[in-house]
């Protein structure tokens, strides 16, 4: 049930406590299982499910990076390009020019 929660809701604050109570273990118990099971925090597993949809709006859209990062989740343009860069090991801008469709339109 997290992880359903977390795919409908990953544009919103999905805050850590909720989660566990929706499979009815403590918190403590509920991190410790979702980083068994899927290898990373609940906190990073958001993250990168996130990532993957703004992946998808840069290569689909041409919504600016700014609009992107609100649309799944960030509130904060320099914190959703730290953690796009992070984990994709570039920028949003770079990962849009690389794997765009070629559609004429470069933001």
């Amino acid at each position: 049930p997290a992880i359903e929660h977390i795919k409908q809701n990953y544009n919103k604050e999905v805050p850590i406590p909720s989660l566990a109570q929706l499979t009815g273990l403590s918190i403590r118990k509920f991190e410790e299982k979702f980083k068994e099971n899927f290898h990373v925090t609940p906190k990073q597993y958001l993250t990168k499910t996130r990532l993957n949809m703004a992946c998808e709006m840069l290569m689909k859209s041409d919504m600016l990076v700014t609009e992107i990062a609100l649309k799944v989740g960030f509130y904060d343009h320099s914190a959703f390009t730290r953690h796009f860069t992070k984990n994709l090991g570039m920028t949003p801008k770079d990962y849009r020019k690389k794997f765009a469709r070629r559609s004429g339109s470069k933001k």
